[in-house]
């Protein structure tokens, strides 16, 4: 099933739902969410947990501060035990929201598999070089590349990179 995006505000309380449960061993409390994210209200809080419970992307119990459940499973999710990733984003203009929906939605994905997205090894693939109406590459790099990461321009309509050097793999084992 796939999820619903996130806003900025519920990617950071996920986020950091994820980093304390994964440092502590327990979910957090909506008042240490509150105090974590500079937000004043803990019914604010309460409604992007409801929301987030909406999404899909975690349950809650009713009776208890700390019983909330993340609901990615990391088998399902192909991310479990994966020593980097790769990123593969569409070019294209009409994809740009759709590329950062999916980044995002990645990085819940390693964090529900208790993975620090900022610390996993990570290559970017910006695909169908070869097609019109692209997305500058500095517009690509400053919406999902901003850790510094490699990215590789590909050709989609040949399967294979664009530029100098012949292999995918090979770019990727040189990036690592």
């Amino acid at each position: 099933m796939e999820k619903l995006p996130l806003t900025t505000r519920q990617r950071e309380i996920l986020e950091y739902m994820g980093s304390f449960t994964r440092e502590s061993g327990y979910p957090p409390t909506v008042r240490e969410i509150c105090s974590a994210t500079g937000l004043r209200s803990p019914r604010s809080v309460s409604q992007h947990l409801q929301s987030l419970e909406r999404k899909g992307y975690i349950q809650r119990g009713r009776d208890k501060s700390r019983a909330i459940r993340f609901l990615h499973r990391p088998d399902s999710l192909g991310l479990a035990g994966a020593d980097a990733v790769v990123f593969v984003a569409d070019s294209q203009k009409p994809m740009a929201r759709e590329n950062l929906t999916a980044f995002e939605n990645m990085k819940v994905n390693l964090l529900a598999n208790r993975l620090v997205p900022e610390k996993v090894p990570l290559v970017l693939q910006y695909n169908k070089q070869d097609l019109d109406g692209l997305i500058p590459r500095a517009e690509l790099d400053r919406a999902l590349n901003s850790w510094g990461r490699k990215a590789f321009p590909a050709v989609a309509a040949r399967g294979r990179p664009s530029g100098p050097r012949s292999s995918a793999p090979g770019r990727a084992r040189r990036a690592g």
